[in-house]
């Protein structure tokens, strides 16, 4: 600032007296003169020493002067103030939980506050494994914002510990903050690839049903879901879309053909929370036992008194199942079975004969 002399007389200034935290930076090591319609300019410089800190400073700086006519006093009143920018991040470490190996990418946020009586602005976050979402944010005093982070673990599953600095202006300062959470990795596994039902007969067994094993394994204990399952016709599964499980999964598969033939088809399970997906094969053939029976003769012809006559039927299994054949019934005198080959009731493999001799 600067003394103007507005009078008609020179004016003598003495030293001035500045005290911490303004120091003259203007060198009068003793009065100065100043003319009719001159100035005299000052530099005063402001420099905090800490006590200052975030609150007013004011003083009066005093210029004693005289002149021919009298002597007087002028003052001048500086103040200022210094504030020093500063930010809190709340609740630290972070837990972020659990995080699934297959979906590492964690979205979440940095509370952070600003204690100070001057605006800051999070110009970013740096850290491994930590990326910065979106723009600079700017906190007004005494605010708090919420910043967005995206956290991916590139380690290996268990726990895991990731330091990142919160990065505010307008001084550069930066603040520490940890994120803690737990990295697992799903495994799922079927105890069978591949079932195989056999061969079902149409006319005898209703349905055949065989039982595999989905097992969790890396999870902790957390439940996993079936998203959806898909199984056709003729095979079934006593486990539906939807159900849960912690550590394994027994599921019932059921073979039921209404016709005969080969059917083949995959029970396709997709298995969150990852998404993954598991396939069992499953086989079987629907079967009707065939057979064929026939007689050399139905006709004995004539028989003298004390004479005989055999007739042979032939029974021949076609299929390709053993068959059961029983014992002829209804054989009434004069007729009667002689023979047998081989003795009914007998169970008859596939392309085999019986035979069974009729006398008369």
């Amino acid at each position: 600032f600067c003394v103007r002399n507005t009078g008609t007389e020179p004016i003598v200034i003495g030293v001035p007296r500045v005290d911490p935290p303004f120091y003259l930076l203007t060198d009068i090591p003793r009065p100065v003169t100043i003319a009719p319609g001159s100035q005299f300019c000052i530099s005063v410089m402001y420099r905090p020493l800490g006590l200052d800190l975030d609150r007013g400073v004011i003083q009066t700086i005093a210029f004693p002067y005289s002149s021919a006519s009298c002597q007087d006093t002028l003052r001048a009143r500086v103040q200022a103030a210094s504030y020093r920018p500063r930010a809190t991040v709340e609740e630290t470490p972070i837990d972020l939980g659990v995080v699934l190996q297959c979906a590492r990418q964690v979205d979440t946020i940095i509370q952070v506050s600003n204690p100070s009586l001057v605006p800051i602005s999070v110009t970013g976050v740096d850290g491994v494994d930590v990326r910065f979402v979106g723009s600079p944010v700017t906190i007004e005093p005494k605010g708090v914002r919420n910043i967005p982070v995206t956290i991916t673990p590139s380690g290996n599953p268990g726990a895991f510990s990731i330091v990142a600095k919160v990065f505010y202006g307008p001084c550069q300062d930066a603040e520490e903050v940890q994120f803690d959470g737990l990295l697992l990795d799903a495994v799922y596994q079927v105890d069978r690839a591949e079932i195989d039902f056999g061969d079902v007969v149409l006319c005898r067994d209703s349905a055949r049903s065989l039982r595999f094993a989905l097992s969790a394994r890396g999870l902790s204990g957390l439940r996993s879901r079936l998203r959806q399952l898909r199984v056709s016709s003729p095979f079934r599964s006593s486990v539906q879309s939807g159900a849960s499980f912690r550590d394994s999964l027994e599921v019932d598969v059921s073979f039921a053909p209404r016709a005969e033939g080969v059917f083949v088809d995959t029970i396709v399970m997709q298995i969150e929370p990852c998404g993954i997906e598991r396939r069992v094969i499953l086989r079987g053939r629907g079967i009707l036992p065939r057979r064929t029976a026939t007689i050399s003769a139905s006709d004995f012809g004539l028989v003298g008194q004390g004479g005989s006559a055999t007739r042979t039927i032939v029974i021949t299994n076609t299929g390709q199942i053993p068959i059961d054949v029983q014992a002829l019934e209804g054989v009434q005198a004069p007729f009667r079975i002689a023979a047998m080959r081989p003795a009914l009731p007998s169970i008859l493999p596939a392309g085999a004969v019986a035979e069974v001799d009729v006398e008369y």
